[in-house]
């Protein structure tokens, strides 16, 4: 019997080296760690909504709610990439990931400085050009800048019923969308994939007599898919920029961009004109990168609704990374005003779930409790 193979205590710390090394790069390659922070004006120090915190090097983002507050699990660690914080109207900030992650903090604050909007000429392939021109341009460009291959995103919404300002009702939902592309009349569907409500609810669904089947108010899909059809069907539609009016609103930055403001509203008939109607009760305003000629934000006010989305740029594509809806709701004599903030958590365009119907009604959908226990909204994050 051959004697067993004798190892030197030099050769078994190599090995054991490299195991350890080995075993600590697996453990950290499944590993989760979370950021979360605040985001504020760094002169008013007024908390900051609306801004765009992505992972370079990753399709990882988020965005800040509207109390500045957001958080966001990272995958993995790459030591050169950077937490990029971007807004309208700010310089974006670039901060190293090691910074953060060596640190004993576990509340991070970060300051942008303005860049406010400033009433300048607007410059496009070195050429003075008219707004209605520019928003020409922007059309042609669509197919370059927004994503043509069908793609999932998935969001978390909140949405709020106030009656007199006092919160008296709350949705939470993780919503899944699929698009199939930003192309002329692609399908796009969506699904409640987890739903948490807080209170009672004050305003009763809508039953199909002859179904039975319950139809809530409270519809993150339609809050999502609308405002980004509002932006490509209507103010970006070569045969409405004829019916509107426009014109410049200023010149401010967005992530590195040169960003133009236009403001646009229908135009009024001889009818409307002559009854001083708000044409500002009808319009928006819209946000142009001149550098490449794609929309990344769209605020819109109509009736009684006002709308908002922001688009920031994944893999060279814009998506949707907030979207807010405001509307009044009426229960008998009593008008309560509903809002619904909805922010990217995941963009999916390899390997994409196809969605060919809406299951978007959050009264069929039941609270997991395990997954509520995990998932913690960035303000109460802050407060533990």
């Amino acid at each position: 019997m051959s004697n067993p193979e004798q190892v030197s205590p030099s050769r078994w710390a190599t090995r054991i080296s490299a195991l350890l090394l080995l075993w600590l790069s697996c453990l950290w390659a499944g590993a989760q760690t979370l950021i979360q922070g605040e985001v504020k004006d760094a002169v008013t120090k007024a908390s900051l909504p609306d801004v765009n915190i992505s992972i370079t090097k990753s399709g990882q983002g988020t965005a800040s709610d509207g109390t500045g507050n957001f958080f966001i699990t990272l995958e993995g660690k790459d030591s050169k990439a950077k937490m990029r914080l971007s807004c309208i109207g700010y310089a974006s900030l670039n901060v190293s990931l090691d910074s953060l992650l060596s640190s004993a903090d576990k509340f991070f604050t970060f300051n942008l400085k303005p860049s406010p909007i400033e009433l300048q000429e607007v410059l496009v392939k070195q050429q003075k050009i008219s707004p209605e021109e520019l928003l020409r341009e922007v059309i042609q460009a669509i197919p370059q800048n927004y994503y043509q291959l069908r793609f999932n995103m998935e969001f978390y919404s909140t949405i709020k019923l106030q009656q007199q300002k006092v919160e008296v009702f709350q949705v939470e939902t993780i919503l899944k969308t699929y698009r199939k592309g930003y192309v002329s009349n692609a399908p796009h569907w969506s699904k409640i994939v987890q739903k948490r409500a807080i209170g009672k609810d004050p305003i009763k669904p809508w039953i199909d007599k002859k179904t039975g089947m319950k139809y809530s108010i409270y519809n993150p899909g339609f809050d999502v898919f609308g405002p980004d059809n509002l932006t490509f069907q209507h103010v970006l539609d070569p045969k409405k920029v004829k019916r509107m009016n426009f014109s410049f609103e200023g010149i401010s930055v967005f992530d590195s961009d040169t960003v133009c403001a236009i403001r646009y509203g229908r135009k009024k008939t001889a009818k409307e004109d002559s009854e001083e109607q708000d044409e500002d009760s009808n319009g928006g305003v819209l946000y142009v990168a001149i550098n490449n000629l794609a929309v990344v934000r769209n605020s819109i006010s109509f009736h009684t609704t006002k709308v908002d989305i922001i688009y920031k740029r994944h893999q060279g594509a814009y998506f949707p990374y907030v979207i807010k809806t405001e509307r009044l709701s009426k229960q008998g004599d009593t008008v309560y005003v509903l809002t619904n903030e909805a922010i990217l958590q995941k963009i999916q365009t390899n390997d994409v779930e196809v969605i060919d119907y809406s299951s978007d009604n959050p009264e069929y959908i039941q609270y997991n409790e395990i997954f509520w226990a995990k998932f913690k909204p960035a303000q109460q994050l802050k407060n533990e």
